[in-house]
C-alpha cells in the first residue's frame, strides 16, 4: 500500500472517530447543544445586520474556543469519573476549574457580541 493511500485511510478513520465524538457530545451534553444554538444565533444576527463583520468573526472565534474548552471539560470530567468514581474534594476542584475555563470563554463571546451590537 502506498503512502498516500495509507494517509487517506488514516484520515478517514480519524474522521469517523471525530464524527462519533460529536454525536456523543451533542446527544449527551446539553452545554454543547447550547453552544451550537449560539453559533446559529450569531450567524442570524450577522445576517440581520445587527453585528458587523469584525464582531462576527471575533464572536465565531470566541464560540469556537468555548466549544473546544467545553469538549476538553467534558473529556476531563468523564476521565475523572472513571479514575475516581466517588466524589472527592480534588475531583470537585478540578471540575470547578474546568467549568471556570468554559465560562471565561463565554464571557469573551458575550463581550464581543455586546461590542458588536453597541456599535
Amino acid at each position: 500500500m502506498d503512502v498516500i493511500h495509507r494517509e487517506v485511510l488514516r484520515l478517514l478513520e480519524a474522521a469517523v472517530h471525530s464524527a462519533r465524538g460529536w454525536r456523543i457530545l451533542l446527544r449527551e451534553e446539553a452545554n454543547a447543544r447550547y453552544l451550537l444554538v449560539l453559533v446559529f444565533a450569531t450567524v442570524g444576527m450577522r445576517m440581520a445586520g445587527w453585528i458587523g463583520h469584525a464582531s462576527f468573526m471575533g464572536a465565531i472565534v470566541a464560540i469556537g474556543t468555548a466549544t473546544a474548552v467545553e469538549i476538553t471539560n467534558t473529556a476531563m470530567e468523564r476521565t475523572l469519573d472513571v479514575i475516581e468514581p466517588g466524589h472527592s474534594e480534588h475531583v470537585r476542584r478540578i471540575k470547578d476549574i474546568m467549568s471556570a475555563a468554559v465560562s471565561f470563554t463565554l464571557l469573551i463571546y458575550l463581550a464581543v457580541m455586546m461590542a458588536g451590537i453597541i456599535q
